[in-house]
């Protein structure tokens, strides 16, 4: 079945054994534009159907053989035929034709004698009413579609990005062991092979974290992380990660200066997640600290939370910016020298969410940057 055009030039087809109202009709709709097709009973109007679906159909209760009311019912059992507009021209005033009409799938009606104005404003009105369900439909359709093939290309980049991580994680721990173990027999080893062994391992390693930052990420925004919570001793965590990080930093050109300010207790966190957190926000720093100045890792206690920052001299984060740089991939700067590598920023707001905190950004005092992590204090 083919569709007729719709408003302007719009097929409407009246289906009435009264010839003298359907030449009125037709005259009046035409000079409308609108194209007339007529059926004097309802084995024409089905046979004119199933030839081209007009826009409209104007249909008389009362005809011989198959009354309006039973051909409206055989229309809308028709596949295609459920949103086609049909409106009922009846002499009969009594509700009850009316209900009967209402339930075969009319949805209007007009009762004769009607003016031109109402017929031409009532076909107008259907018709129009009738084009902007099928778009939104047509439009679901699409959208459902679109959504669909974004869905399965989230879940083949998903299963990619997992078994390429899983894959690389083998390899990048037995280059760290090995690195380790070459370390451990090179007690007569030229200093500079030491140093290039080292920097593999520091290259290495810095790989390690960036897989588990993306499982970890892919994780979260699937089902969110869950911390696994222990009794922690934050002032140790510190302790450790300043051993690991102060040779890079001395190799760099730059100065460690770490603080805890008061006792902080052993509140209950994923000492993981939180080593992980602190220990990208300090290789974020070093990375952008300009030579010879200082990447501060500070630790306190302040309203009954923990609070860590991570400072730096390098280049600023501009306000307009300063939650986009958590964005996965994200630069989060204008300037082209200090841009997110990986998913370190995004797994750190992950991570301190997952704790119930938050990761923020501010401007040091004297310039730079401060990323400063709170976390409310679960005690032991």
């Amino acid at each position: 079945m083919a569709m007729a055009g719709r408003v302007g030039s719009a097929t409407v087809l009246i289906v009435d054994d009264d010839a003298d109202l359907c030449a009125l009709v037709k005259t009046v709709l035409e000079e409308q534009d609108f194209q007339v097709r007529v059926a004097e009973d309802a084995e024409a109007a089905l046979a004119a159907i199933a030839e081209e679906v007009p826009a409209l159909v104007l249909l008389d209760v009362v005809m011989p053989e198959m009354n309006g009311i039973e051909l409206a019912r055989r229309l809308r059992a028709k596949e295609g035929l459920q949103l086609l507009p049909i409106v009922f021209l009846t002499a009969l005033h009594d509700e009850g034709t009316q209900e009967r009409a209402a339930a075969a799938g009319g949805n209007d009606f007009l009762t004769k004698p009607f003016s031109s104005w109402e017929l031409v404003s009532r076909v107008r009105a259907l018709i129009s009413v009738t084009d902007l369900h099928q778009e939104v439909e047509r439009c679901y359709r699409s959208m459902t579609r679109q959504m669909g093939a974004l869905s399965k290309a989230r879940e083949h980049q998903k299963t990619l990005t997992e078994l390429v991580a899983h894959d690389l994680k083998n390899p990048v721990t037995a280059m760290v062991l090995g690195v380790d173990h070459a370390l451990s027999t090179m007690d007569t080893a030229p200093e500079r092979a030491k140093e290039s062994l080292r920097d593999v391992k520091l290259g290495a390693t810095a790989l390690q974290s960036m897989l588990s930052d993306l499982l970890d990420v892919e994780v979260a925004e699937e089902r969110g992380l869950v911390p696994a919570r222990t009794a922690v001793n934050v002032e140790r965590l510190i302790a450790d990660l300043a051993r690991l990080f102060d040779p890079r930093a001395e190799d760099v050109g730059l100065e460690l200066d770490v603080r805890v300010e008061g006792e902080l207790g052993r509140p209950l966190l994923d000492r993981s997640l939180l080593s992980r957190t602190v220990a990208n926000l300090v290789d974020n720093a070093l990375r952008y600290a300009p030579k010879g100045t200082k990447v501060g890792l500070y630790a306190r206690l302040e309203a009954g939370a923990l609070v860590i920052e991570v400072v730096d001299q390098g280049p600023g984060v501009p306000p307009e910016l300063r939650q986009t740089v958590f964005e996965k991939y994200s630069s989060g700067s204008a300037d082209p020298v200090r841009k997110q590598r990986g998913l370190g920023l995004s797994f750190c707001r992950l991570a301190a969410r997952a704790h119930g905190g938050d990761v923020v950004i501010d401007a040091a005092a004297g310039g730079g940057t401060c990323f400063r992590v709170t976390l409310p204090v679960v005690e032991s």
